[in-house]
């Protein structure tokens, strides 16, 4: 029986031995069928796959089957998008039935982040600037009360943009602007631009303030830098334009005058006595008539006939003169 132990013994530890060597030998030639999730991942697709999951170390391992599992969809460029380890687990199991031969370390939780890129608000104001000064007319503008609306992250990549025609072809007051940014030739989510656009030039402006008759003289008027697109567009631009003329309202000091705001003083007032002149032809009778109202070169205007009395229609054609035509 001794012998029979001791050949047992010797049986036993050859086999030992031969399963040790095995083992490592199987060590060194099979990869680990342990995959670990990684915890926090970053993507730069719209898709995440299983492949994005795991160390570069272990992609290289991982059977192409696995790797091109898909997960889920990536968040929007910038953004997290957090999974539970039971969902992804299922997802790769469901994928492909092979995978539950293998082994799976799981966090709690796999947080996924979306590579992403914001544009800088001073390009973007920038780009509003330039574009307003291309397409305005005016050569003095300053814009303010800039405002972006939309946009947000941006995958990664070369950004170019285009801008599409505004509303206001004038370019002052609100302007608006509709921005497309393409990212590697790829069209994104527009960008909305708005800003206050003024527009700056030279207008006639009261030196003093001016009551409403009040005939121009040249020390009357000045000429300044104004804010032109706040105003109509019959601003005087010299003096010239206004000066014998008579204010038709007040004017405060430093404000522009505008062309409706000055008139040619009447060259006939009411009640003043005027040469009318009547004629037909080679025919021509002068006599004296009261005018019923005022008028300046050019109007018609009601006079008596101081001889008859009786009230005619006549135009007004020099200071003190009224013709009337049969």
């Amino acid at each position: 029986m001794g012998w029979l132990k001791q050949s047992h013994k010797g049986i036993f530890g050859g086999l030992l031995v031969i399963l040790v060597h095995a083992a490592w030998g199987f060590s060194e030639t099979v990869p680990e069928r342990t995959f670990r999730i990684q915890p926090v991942v970053h993507v730069n697709a719209a898709e995440v796959w299983l492949e994005d999951l795991l160390t570069d170390a272990q992609k290289k391992v991982c059977p192409e089957a696995f790797r091109r599992i898909r997960i889920t969809r990536a968040p929007r460029p910038g953004q997290r998008k957090t999974l539970t380890a039971r969902y992804v687990k299922a997802v790769i199991l469901r994928g492909d039935i092979k995978a539950k031969t293998w082994e799976w370390d799981f966090p709690p939780e796999i947080a996924m982040i979306r590579d992403g890129q914001q544009v800088a608000t001073r390009t973007l104001e920038n780009l509003f600037k330039e574009t307003v000064r291309a397409r305005s007319t005016a050569t003095d503008i300053e814009i303010s009360q800039f405002r972006v609306r939309g946009g947000g992250w941006l995958a990664p990549g070369t950004v170019t943009f285009t801008v599409a025609e505004s509303g206001n072809r004038q370019m002052k007051g609100r302007v608006s602007l509709c921005v497309t940014p393409f990212v590697d030739g790829k069209k994104a989510a527009p960008i909305y631009l708005s800003g206050w656009v003024d527009i700056f030039g030279t207008a006639v402006c009261a030196a003093r303030h001016l009551e409403r008759g009040t005939l121009l003289r040249a020390s009357d008027l000045v000429t300044r830098r104004v804010c032109v697109s706040r105003f109509p567009e019959d601003l005087l631009s010299a003096p010239e334009q206004g000066v014998g003329k008579r204010l038709r309202k007040n004017i405060t000091a430093g404000r522009p005058v505008r062309l409706q705001a000055v008139e040619w003083p009447p060259v006939v007032d009411y009640g003043n006595r005027v040469k009318l002149v009547a004629g037909s032809g080679n025919l021509r009778i002068e006599t004296i008539g009261i005018a019923k109202e005022a008028g300046r070169v050019g109007d018609m205007i009601r006079v008596i006939n101081a001889a008859s009395r009786q009230q005619v229609v006549g135009r007004v054609t020099g200071s003190g003169r009224v013709e009337i035509t049969f």
